[in-house]
């Protein structure tokens, strides 16, 4: 169960590492549909007592369902508020996300989740595409480091996010910065023709 569990974790993270930008002009439900899920996921892994036992739990997996069919059936019903939802909820999965590397539990989930929110709703709208970029790679980066350790869990010492800036395990941290960075690099290297094949319609974005 722990590896098809990581398999999922790894292509929902690769998928919005590498692609999410491209996802979000191409496919908008779909990218609602993934950061919805995310963000499902992390409340439901902070209802149950944060990043130690969300893992196949069945509450944040309901959740995280529930947030990607919410946010997919209403990606086109946010108008004038789309870009500052957008922001929202990239910002609390990627604050979320973040406080992993301090150990999780509800009071960091909830304050770093709160935190990446409110930044990310406010920078969103005035820097949208470069903002979609960090959040959806290192959104992504995270749960590709989850779904790798689930997978092949004795590289615990360069997969394991939970704890380890306090902890002082930094092999971890380079490695969420590296994979955040390389999908960075990529997404930026494609920005011009993602954007450019969405042209017709940016008005609706």
């Amino acid at each position: 169960m722990n590896i098809l569990i990581g398999i999922l974790l790894l292509v929902w993270g690769l998928g919005l590492m590498a692609f999410g930008l491209w996802v979000f002009y191409a496919l908008l439900p779909l990218w609602y549909g993934m950061f919805g899920a995310l963000a499902g996921f992390y409340i439901g892994s902070l209802i149950t007592g944060g990043a130690a036992g969300w893992v196949g739990n069945v509450l944040a997996w309901t959740l995280a369902i529930a947030g990607a069919a919410l946010f997919a059936g209403l990606s086109y019903k946010f108008e004038p508020y789309r870009r500052m939802i957008i922001g929202l909820l990239m910002g609390f999965s990627l604050g979320a996300a973040l406080a992993a590397l301090f150990g999780g539990g509800v009071f960091l989930t909830a304050l770093f989740g709160g935190i990446g929110a409110v930044i990310f709703a406010i920078l969103v709208p005035l820097y949208f595409d470069p903002m979609i970029i960090v959040g959806s790679s290192f959104s992504g980066a995270a749960l590709v480091m989850d779904g790798a350790l689930l997978i092949l869990p004795f590289l615990a010492f360069l997969l394991d996010r939970s704890g380890a800036a306090p902890l002082g395990r930094f092999l971890p941290i380079v490695v969420y910065i590296v994979l955040g960075a390389a999908g960075m690099g990529w997404q930026f290297v494609n920005l011009r023709r993602w954007v450019g094949a969405a042209a017709p319609a940016p008005a609706n974005r």
